[in-house]
């Protein structure tokens, strides 16, 4: 009887230190360069999410190479060449990239934890038109999966 008993108050410890674990939280402030493929075309630059905003850099395509997208509370700010204009960011394309991405981040605050595998977390982000897939390790994005335009953001660390 004394066995069972200290079988049980062990059971019981185990499963409430880990329940005590608070799950990971997604990142809300980083910059990392990103790839996606679009179609045929291969699209770069790097994002800068942060409490100012986010804001998107073009590296390639050709077309598109220093090309800035600067999401704010004020609004969408596009330069290029030392160019600035604003913009409604609600007359770009819903699958255009800096579009995509800008959708996605502005939930970072609402992600929900969905798990663990192989060291990597995934969270998802709950836009209005569509659940985003984040998934990070150690903190850093590693792949952002948006269904509603079919691309898979795939990032590396810009520090």
């Amino acid at each position: 009887m004394k066995k069972q008993f200290a079988v049980i108050c062990m059971i019981l410890m185990i499963t409430s230190l880990s329940a005590c674990a608070e799950p990971p939280t997604a990142p809300t402030e980083f910059s990392a360069v990103f790839h996606v493929d679009k179609g045929d075309v291969d699209h770069r630059g790097t994002v800068t999410v942060g409490g100012d905003g986010i804001i998107i850099e073009m590296s390639a395509p050709g077309g598109a190479k220093g090309l800035s997208f600067d999401y704010t509370s004020d609004g969408l700010s596009i330069g290029y060449a030392g160019h600035c204009t604003t913009a409604n960011a609600d007359h770009i394309p819903t699958d255009a990239v800096p579009s995509a991405l800008y959708r996605a981040f502005t939930y970072l605050p609402e992600a929900r934890y969905l798990g663990s595998e192989d060291g990597e977390d995934r969270f998802a982000l709950p836009s209005p038109a569509h659940e985003a897939v984040l998934i990070t390790k150690d903190g850093e994005p590693v792949s952002l999966s948006c269904p509603d335009t079919g691309m898979e953001f795939i990032f590396r660390d810009n520090k």
